[in-house]
């Protein structure tokens, strides 16, 4: 098995908790959320509440000044493609809005849709490929 974790600080954390000696892999990084990057939700409804606003009613869109849905699914398949072709098991370590983006592309939806996906904090993701990605579960852990 290949063991991928994102160069963010919480997945780094998480795989060292699990005991998981994996390798880093910049493509599974979180959506960057730009100008609102460390700010809490209730700073954000303070300081910039009409922002806040259209972001809740086109998440997708992602924040001012940072990396939209659909550009995560974007840097995301290359990353698919070269495991579909490996032929072995992957475990990657990374983010609720990564996995809805991996199954965006995966299943080939509109990542709109995966954004009505509960990525719940430790939970498993599993999806299979034979010439073509199926998604087999999702598991809360």
């Amino acid at each position: 098995m290949q063991a991928f974790v994102a160069p963010d600080p919480a997945a780094g954390e998480t795989a060292a908790l699990m005991g998981i000696d994996a390798e880093l892999e910049p493509l599974i990084a979180d959506i960057d959320h730009g100008d609102w990057t460390g700010r809490a939700l209730t700073d954000l409804q303070l300081s910039d509440p009409d922002g806040l606003a259209r972001w809740l009613a086109r998440p997708a869109d992602g924040a001012p000044g940072g990396e939209a849905l659909d550009a995560v699914a974007a840097r995301i398949g290359p990353w698919l493609d070269r495991i579909a072709t490996s032929n072995m098991m992957v475990l990657a370590i990374t983010h609720p809005t990564v996995i809805r983006a991996v199954i965006a592309s995966a299943l080939k939806c509109p990542v709109e849709v995966a954004l009505n996906i509960d990525i719940a904090p430790l939970s498993e993701t599993l999806l299979s490929f034979n010439r073509r990605w199926r998604l087999q579960g999702l598991t809360a852990r």
